[in-house]
């Protein structure tokens, strides 16, 4: 297949898809940069074709639903890109702390009710301006993919736990134990009503929404 490279000048760690119509690549210099569809660099007045965002290596890039671009670290910081493309002063910071996370935030995603949920060794839930919300306490280890659908917040962990959330009230609707044992979940993918995991035993699970749905519509209940 014809292939068509974008030259950078270090190691990529993550990269976006944005509403733009281009593509977003984060560096382990704490650089982002911008591409155009055809593999050249994006030459553009309305976004720049670089911005430094951290001091270390950028681990996630995640468009929320307000055309915004969010951005991870390996030291655990979490800040965002405008609309326009530039560097904002919004800051995710935990109460007390520096930095969202004290540690390299692994996973990131914006969901549809506009929040932002970030994972490493913690869970933590922000509002769409960064702001704290909530942590969450799982007591499952490393955090090491994150996923948002139909409502819901998959969340795959190191020691092959994978823990469905209610996205509106951050509450964990069911525990699901990776069938192979401690195998971690790497990566998630929704389709078709179904999610799909990929864990380090090599295998890859497909777990039905459907058969959640009872479980999830009981635990609104209970709260109201």
């Amino acid at each position: 297949l014809p292939c068509r490279r974008c030259q950078a000048t270090n190691e990529v760690r993550c990269m976006a898809t944005t509403r733009h119509g281009f593509v977003l690549t984060g560096h382990i210099d704490g650089y982002v940069r911008a591409w155009n569809l055809d593999g050249t660099k994006l030459e553009s007045e309305s976004w720049p074709a670089e911005l430094r965002m951290h001091n270390t290596g950028i681990t996630v890039l995640v468009e929320d639903y307000e055309g915004a671009i969010w951005t991870a670290s390996m030291a655990g910081s979490v800040r965002c890109i405008s609309q326009d493309g530039k560097k904002t002063s919004i800051e995710a910071k935990a109460p007390g702390r520096k930095n969202a996370h004290n540690t390299e935030v692994n996973a990131m995603i914006a969901t549809a009710n506009k929040t932002l949920w970030t994972g490493a060794k913690t869970v933590r839930v922000w509002s769409s301006e960064g702001e704290w919300r909530q942590s969450l306490q799982t007591h499952a280890g490393k955090v090491l993919c994150m996923l948002s659908s139909r409502g819901k917040v998959w969340i795959g962990f190191a020691d092959g736990r994978l823990l469905l959330f209610d996205q509106a009230s951050a509450v964990c609707i069911v525990k699901l134990q990776d069938e192979a044992g401690n195998s971690p979940v790497h990566c998630l993918a929704a389709g078709d009503d179904h999610v799909w995991s990929g864990s380090g035993d090599g295998h890859v699970r497909c777990y039905s929404e459907k058969n959640f749905r009872e479980t999830i519509d009981a635990n609104r209940v209970q709260e109201i």
